[in-house]
Order: C-alpha cells, then structure tokens, then sequence
C-alpha cells in the first residue's frame, strides 16, 4: 500500500483517479464546515403544509412545493450533526514548559 503525504479523493466510479484536497489531515478538519441543519429542514411535507395553512399561506402551496418540501424532507429526516473537537499535537501546550 503506498503512502502519500496528502489527503486525496479518490473516485472509484472513473477508475480510481485522486484529486488532492489538501496538504494535510489538519488542513483538512479546517476545510470541512458545515452549518447546522435547522430543525425546520426535517420537518415533513404535511407539517409544512399545516404550518402555512396555520400562518395563512394555504394559497400559495402547490405540488411543486410540496415535491420540494419532500426532497428536503427526505434529504434531512435522518441526518444528525454533532461537534466534533480535535487537538492537534503542535496545538497542545506542555505543563512542564
């Protein structure tokens, strides 16, 4: 198995062809981000639609935006995201210095 000094994507799909990411895996915990996923987004087409009759916007649903409401719903309903927290080892300070 070779060893590279790098993170890299590999496509298994198109012959397993590496497209660098970044330099490090350091560099590359910095690059993942993610904002929260509102509690909103897992909310499920009948609740959206009950929630815009309820505000008064009953008139404006339409099954375009009840397809949308159920791709988002399907996208989100089981998705979790917690923190995570690292320590690198040149970011930990010793006691004894």
């Amino acid at each position: 198995m070779k060893t590279y000094k790098a993170i890299f994507f590999c496509n298994h799909e198109k012959g397993f062809g590496k497209v660098k990411i970044s330099d490090s895996f350091k560099e590359f915990i910095h690059k993942c981000k993610s904002e929260p996923i509102d509690d909103f987004a897992k909310k499920s087409p009948e609740e959206m639609e009950k929630m815009m009759i309820e505000k008064g916007r009953g008139n404006v649903i339409t099954e375009t935006l009840r397809a949308t409401w159920k791709k988002q719903y399907e996208k989100y309903k089981d998705m979790m995201q917690e923190e995570v927290l690292l320590t690198f080892r040149d970011e930990v300070k010793n006691d004894n210095e």
